[in-house]
């Protein structure tokens, strides 16, 4: 999972979720995972409909990364909608 870095006062969970609001910290994580579960859709319809083998397999690597990103949002949603787990 890829970490963003930004210059200024450090983030924390406990800041995001002051902040933010808990429910839109749900919200916008479930938009990013329905963002990704579409692409990676899209991708697997143009791999289908892809003429020429390289356009297939580039259209493929897409649709995996789109699910891979899609499966870590739902791993997030999980940990946060299950406090036991995210204590792990």
């Amino acid at each position: 999972m890829s970490v963003i870095v930004s210059v200024g006062r450090p983030a924390t969970i406990q800041g995001l979720y002051k902040s933010s609001g808990v429910a839109s910290v749900s919200g916008d994580l479930q938009e990013r995972l329905q963002k990704y579960e579409r692409k990676a859709a899209n991708y697997k319809t143009a791999a289908e409909q892809a003429k020429s083998g390289a356009d297939r397999a580039l259209y493929q690597g897409l649709a995996g990364y789109c699910d891979d990103l899609a499966a870590q949002f739902r791993e997030v949603i999980a940990k946060r909608a299950d406090p036991l787990v995210a204590a792990e």
